[in-house]
C-alpha cells in the first residue's frame, strides 16, 4: 500500500522509483515508502540521511519534487480562493 502511494506521488513529479533516469530514486530500504507516505517530506529527507534511498542527480530530483509541491500548493490555494468568491 505505501509503495503504491509513494510511486503515484513521485510519478506526478516526474520521478520514478528505481528508474533509469539519473534523477530517479534508487531505493535501498523499502521502509522509505512508509516513512514518505506517513511523514511526508520529513520522512523522505530522513530516509535520505539514513541511506534508505539516493539519486545520481540529487539536485534534479529535488527540483522536480519541489516544483510538483509548489504547483500542487498553488492549485490548492486557487481552489480555496475560488470557493471564497
Amino acid at each position: 500500500m505505501f509503495e503504491k502511494k509513494a510511486k503515484e506521488y513521485l510519478q506526478q513529479s516526474g520521478i520514478m522509483l528505481n528508474g533509469s533516469n539519473p534523477w530517479d530514486i534508487q531505493v535501498h530500504d523499502t521502509s522509505i515508502y512508509r516513512d514518505g507516505v506517513l511523514f511526508g517530506s520529513l520522512g523522505f529527507a530522513d530516509g535520505y540521511i539514513n541511506g534508505k534511498w539516493d539519486a545520481e542527480q540529487l539536485d534534479v530530483c529535488f527540483k522536480k519534487f519541489l516544483r510538483y509541491i509548489t504547483i500542487s500548493l498553488n492549485n490548492f490555494v486557487n481552489i480555496v480562493q475560488d470557493a471564497r468568491n
